[in-house]
C-alpha cells in the first residue's frame, strides 16, 4: 500500500516527534520514504516552505528526493473530476488558487491517491457539508487516514 501525505501530516510530524526524542518513530518513517510507500506531491513541499516549518525539518525534507514529486498528467485529469462536482468547485479554496495562478496542494494530493491506488493521511477531519480531503476523499470513494491511522496500519508501537 502506498500513502499519499498532505501538508498538515509534516507539520505535525515535526512538531511532535523530534528526531532527538522519537528516534524509533524516525527508524520507522525514513525507510517507507526511501521505498516509495509514503508519497507526496510538489505543491505539499511548496507549501511547507511557505508555513516556514522548523529549518532542520525543512532542510531534512528537501533533501527527500523521492518524496515531493510533480504532478503527472493523470493527475491534472483526475483534478478536472474533483472540480466538476459542483460542491468542491465552490467550497474548496484550491480552485480559487488555481484560478489566480497560486497553488494549493489538497486536490492534488487527492489526485495522486487516487492514481496510485492508495491512501490519503490527512490530519484533516471528515465535516458535514464540507470540502475536505476527507469529504473529497470518500466522494470518490479514496481511503483516508489521520496520523495515528497510518501508524497502526503499519503496525507501530513505540
Amino acid at each position: 500500500m502506498i500513502y499519499v501525505f498532505d501538508t498538515n501530516v509534516f507539520r505535525h510530524v515535526f512538531a511532535s516527534y523530534y528526531r532527538e526524542i522519537f528516534p524509533s518513530f524516525w527508524k520507522e518513517f525514513e525507510p517507507l520514504i526511501r521505498s516509495g510507500i509514503v508519497t507526496s506531491t510538489s505543491l505539499v513541499l511548496k507549501e511547507l516552505e511557505r508555513q516556514r516549518v522548523e529549518q532542520d525539518g525543512l532542510s531534512w525534507l528537501q533533501r527527500q528526493d523521492n518524496l515531493f514529486l510533480a504532478p503527472i498528467e493523470q493527475e491534472g485529469k483526475f483534478l478536472r473530476q474533483i472540480y466538476d462536482v459542483e460542491h468542491f468547485r465552490q467550497q474548496n479554496v484550491g480552485v480559487r488558487e488555481l484560478y489566480t495562478g497560486g497553488d494549493h496542494a489538497d486536490p492534488y494530493v487527492i489526485a495522486r491517491a487516487a492514481i496510485l491506488e492508495s491512501t490519503v493521511v490527512t490530519q484533516e477531519t471528515y465535516a458535514e457539508h464540507a470540502a475536505k480531503i476527507p469529504n473529497i476523499c470518500e466522494h470518490f470513494g479514496i481511503p483516508c487516514l489521520k496520523l495515528n491511522g497510518f501508524m497502526r496500519e503499519q503496525n507501530w508501537e513505540f
